[in-house]
């Protein structure tokens, strides 16, 4: 006879109101009284259910819920993403360099940032590596040319 399966409403709420302030997956789960090593086998269970479900396949009640669990968990995740990202937006209004970084991370191929190795000598022996970083802004073919 199977076990009755603790994903409850409260369980999943619980994970999720975590998962929403960015909490690690064991944070979350502890928070919501299971282990991590449960609620990753109700995510293998979710995924390998949307699998049978994308081939065609009937799914359990059980499968159903476990799909549920995991869209719940990732709409948790992407709040979080979102909030976090909204606080960077706000900052890079205020600050140049939050911009700068914002620039990097979402147009990272027109504003790279390169790193270069150069050996540190001393008295004609190497001592040492460090790594410079060149902020280099690349122009755009079909850009208008300056007029100045």
């Amino acid at each position: 006879m199977a076990r009755k399966t603790k994903l409850t409403d409260e369980v999943q709420d619980d994970i999720c109101a975590a998962l929403s302030i960015g909490c690690t997956y064991d944070a979350a789960a502890r928070n919501a009284g299971v282990t991590y090593t449960t609620f990753r086998n109700w995510i293998l269970a979710a995924e390998e259910a949307r699998k049978i479900e994308f081939d065609g396949g009937n799914l359990t009640r059980d499968q159903r819920r476990k799909i549920e669990f995991l869209e719940a968990v990732e709409g948790a995740k992407a709040d979080a993403l979102i909030e976090w990202q909204q606080v960077v937006y706000a900052a890079s209004k205020l600050d140049p360099v939050w911009a700068w970084k914002m620039l990097q991370v979402r147009a990272s191929a027109d504003y790279a940032m390169p790193q270069q190795q150069i050996d540190v000598t001393s008295k004609g022996e190497q001592v040492g590596r460090i790594t410079t970083i060149e902020v280099v802004h690349h122009v755009k073919d079909d850009a208008p040319a300056s007029r100045d």
